[in-house]
């Protein structure tokens, strides 16, 4: 199975929209998609401008096999106040609270198609989205959860990645709760391995090629860097310096099939390992 997450393109504008509605729950990827229907006329269009919040340009799809089967929309907090101004015309939402801060990375909306729900790619498309932020320079991540009964299990599954309730809005005759992430989860592994020096150099190289691969791969984690030969390492060949989103994602990881096959292969190589985890600020 091959999965990709990719910038979204102009003529990918009908898959954006059905999944912005699909985020807001005005359509379910079941149902035969009515393109006449004023409000679907209004987000496909708003997903073909280049200046909207809904924007092509804001927005990642995942892929599999070939096939779009889920998006998210993130954007920094500094184009929110004028690509709302271009996406929403009316009153009620000119009378919205804000949904972000310019200091913070924004993820709008998000959804997966049904017959992919299982592969994990909602949190896939989350870390990529904090990923793409981080690399913006950002250190202050946000969104927003509808605020009913039937919504709850968001807010879990959400501060699984990290993010905290933070404060409540009113936006288009809505009550939402704002969740912010401002830290990560960091892991750090330090390893010595068996053999002379050779041995030792190609087992933390190896280490080295596969784990900073992993991010992009495998769902939560954030960054995965190598370090060979500093003074942080004393006796040990290699210290991974790793991040997460959330402390349960780096559970996660520890099992995923990728990671297991790091780990076989470092089981079979190494002398002696040690560890610790922190919580860190962004």
């Amino acid at each position: 199975m091959d999965i990709r997450i990719v910038d979204a393109k102009i003529g990918d504008a009908d898959f954006i929209a059905k999944c912005v509605l699909a985020a807001i729950q005005k359509y379910d990827f079941v149902s035969c998609f009515d393109s006449d229907d004023p409000f679907n006329i209004s987000i496909l269009n708003k997903s073909r401008q280049p200046d909207t919040i809904f924007s092509y340009r804001n927005t990642r799809i995942a892929f599999c096999d070939g096939n779009p089967v889920g998006s998210i929309v993130s954007y920094p907090g500094t184009i929110y106040k004028e690509a709302r101004r271009r996406t929403f015309e009316s009153s009620l939402a000119r009378e919205s609270d804000m949904e972000c801060n310019e200091d913070e990375y924004y993820l709008d909306s998000m959804a997966v198609i049904p017959q992919a729900r299982h592969l994990g790619l909602g949190k896939l498309l989350m870390t990529d989205a904090i990923r793409r932020g981080m690399d913006k320079g950002f250190k202050k991540f946000s969104l927003i959860v509808l605020d009913r009964p039937d919504h709850e299990h968001l807010k879990g599954y959400y501060s699984s990645l990290g993010f905290q309730p933070l404060n409540d809005i009113a936006f288009l005759g809505e009550k939402y709760t704002r969740m912010v992430m401002d830290r990560i989860y960091k892991h750090y592994v330090m390893w010595k391995f068996m053999g002379d020096e050779t041995q030792r150099t190609e087992s933390a190289l190896w280490m080295k090629e596969y784990l900073e691969a992993l991010p992009g791969i495998i769902p939560g984690l954030l960054s995965a860097k190598v370090l060979l030969g500093t003074d942080k390492m004393q006796n040990y060949d290699a210290l991974l310096e790793s991040s997460f989103a959330g402390e349960e994602s780096l559970s996660s990881y520890k099992v995923h099939p990728e990671h297991v096959k790091v780990s076989e292969y470092c089981k079979n190589a190494r002398e002696s390992r040690t560890s610790f985890d922190a919580w860190s600020e962004i």
